[in-house]
């Protein structure tokens, strides 16, 4: 009877969530992002949870990784994969972010040696409110950053391995390359020439 009902609010939640959510309309202008930039940023924010894990930390983003979009919402994606990422981790577990860049796309690699997901899970990661963190998280992340990363014209792809000695993560985010250079910030105290 209990899981009858739960099942049925649970179902209403899902209905408010998803309708809230088609309320958000991202504005039409997209903008050159530089990647170096985007993931200086997203570990800016996680310094914290990266200093308690003493996580060993390689980042390698060439200059001129540059895609279109909103860094905002790209920022969202990328902080999200840093948050599981380092929660999965151990301490003293190491964490990659790696980008390369292509003719059409630019690939941006975050890769963790932790735990690794199950296939069962690894299945189900992209659904709303599917979470395997009990006492945290909302099961939204993932989906929310799959969502942005399509209306982006991209894709984001998982590899995970639960083997003993060689567990870990990786997610893979492709998005279009930015056709124009970014422009060149303007000096505050000479200001435009």
């Amino acid at each position: 009877k209990y899981c009858s009902q739960m099942s049925e609010q649970l179902a209403i939640v899902v209905r408010i969530a998803n309708r809230t959510l088609g309320f958000y309309r991202p504005p039409n202008t997209k903008e050159a992002v530089d990647v170096a930039t985007l993931t200086d940023a997203a570990l800016r924010v996680h310094r914290r949870k990266l200093l308690a894990k003493n996580a060993n930390l390689l980042k390698d983003i060439p200059g001129g990784a540059v895609v279109t979009g909103h860094a905002g919402e790209l920022l969202q994606v990328l902080c999200n994969l840093l948050s599981n990422s380092i929660d999965a981790l151990s301490a003293n577990g190491r964490l990659t972010i790696r980008a390369r860049k292509s003719p059409a796309e630019v690939h941006l690699l975050v890769v963790d040696d932790g735990h690794g997901i199950p296939e069962t899970i690894r299945q189900r990661i992209f659904e709303p409110f599917f979470t395997t963190k009990q006492d945290h998280g909302t099961g939204l992340g993932l989906a929310i950053s799959k969502s942005i990363i399509e209306r982006h014209k991209g894709r984001i792809r998982i590899r995970s391995s639960i083997r003993s000695g060689a567990s870990g993560t990786a997610f893979r985010v492709s998005l279009p390359v930015h056709s124009r250079p970014p422009a060149p910030a303007i000096d505050v105290q000479s200001g435009p020439e």
